[in-house]
């Protein structure tokens, strides 16, 4: 016999299995236009069922972030900063570097100067720099996305029940926590904030 012990089960296993899928896969092979082959259908079929193809598709569904956090001096002055932190932790975004530290009002102008041109551009500045805030890197699948939906809308009153600001805000400048909104004004905002030595890989 060709198929003799172990070896030949397998392959024995792999050929149904193969089968099995062309026979499931004939009502659509049947409506393939002349633009796409039958073997490329087969192909394909082949491709989907490989642990290799299963592997590399799930890969590319999983996205590593990081986005910058700060614990506002509204949070730090209520000794918040660990209570916050859990709930990072229990969204699965990691701390991968912390400091804390107190912004001067010119060092809160330039962080913020995006949003110079806007009328709470000044009382947000002196408020940033009123007292110690926590700066921190977090990292995660979908960090970015992850955190800003943990944090909720900047108006307390209005952020979803369960969010750190609907939780612990006071008002919209003291709502406890900034988060980038991006992955691009992550990378700036880090950077401003952190050298590459202080970011744990």
């Amino acid at each position: 016999m060709i198929w003799r012990g172990w070896s030949g089960v397998k392959m024995r296993f792999k050929i149904f299995k193969l089968f099995s899928l062309f026979v499931s896969a004939l009502p659509c092979m049947c409506q393939a236009s002349s633009s796409q082959p039958l073997a490329s259908l087969w192909l394909g079929i082949v491709e989907f069922d490989s642990p290799s193809g299963l592997a590399s598709s799930k890969s590319q569904e999983v996205r590593i972030e990081r986005t910058l956090s700060i614990i506002k001096p509204d949070a730090t002055r209520r000794n918040l900063t660990d209570v916050i932190n859990l709930r990072f932790a229990e969204e699965g975004l990691s701390i991968v570097a912390h400091k804390q530290l107190q912004l001067t009002l010119n060092q809160a102008k330039v962080f913020y100067i995006a949003h110079c041109k806007c009328p709470f551009y000044p009382d947000l500045c002196e408020f940033m720099a009123s007292g110690p805030i926590i700066a921190q890197v977090l990292e995660g699948a979908d960090a970015v996305r992850k955190n800003r939906k943990l944090m909720g809308h900047k108006n307390p009153a209005n952020a979803d029940a369960g969010t750190i600001r609907r939780q612990f805000g006071i008002s919209i400048d003291e709502n406890c926590v900034h988060g980038s909104d991006s992955v691009e004004s992550a990378a700036d905002e880090i950077a401003f904030f952190f050298s590459k030595i202080e970011l744990f890989n």
